[in-house]
């Protein structure tokens, strides 16, 4: 299935994956920033109590300013395609690197378990549970020993 031209204000270029939630796309901003729209699956947004739940939780993300975290930038749940863009990270997921290069050791893991903590402690801050937290989400930014 080809990727939409366009979600909202925003130029697909690609897809880069989907999930439980949704399916996510490399875009372009009106700006020609890079982005991560992330278009959410209709059996979540015709549910009215999981998009109200996730509603609360796009307004708590905005709140939450750390490094770690991808900005929450933009989102509009009452599209007729609900869709969320976060900051694109540029890198490999953890499961991506592991699978090729087995797993982390020594400074390298602590760096992650760094990271982590600090990316879980701001979600928490704000009052979120980010409720999938898996090898295949956690992004290691390029440059990012």
């Amino acid at each position: 299935m080809r990727p939409p031209e366009s979600i909202g204000p925003y130029e697909v270029l690609r897809k880069l994956g989907a999930g439980g939630m949704g399916t996510v796309y490399l875009a372009l901003d009106e700006e020609g920033r890079t982005v991560a729209v992330k278009v959410i699956h209709p059996h979540v947004a015709d549910d009215v109590n999981g998009l109200r739940r996730l509603s609360r939780e796009v307004a708590a993300m905005k709140r939450v300013a750390s490094p770690y975290v991808a900005e929450l930038l933009d989102a509009d749940l009452r599209a007729e395609q609900p869709y969320i863009v976060t900051r694109y990270v540029q890198g490999r997921s953890l499961q991506q690197i592991v699978e090729r290069r087995g797993p982390l050791a020594g400074e390298e893991l602590r760096d992650l378990q760094k990271g982590l903590v600090a990316a879980l402690d701001a979600i928490h801050a704000v009052s979120v549970v980010h409720r999938d937290l898996t090898p295949h989400n956690v992004v290691i930014a390029d440059g990012v020993p």
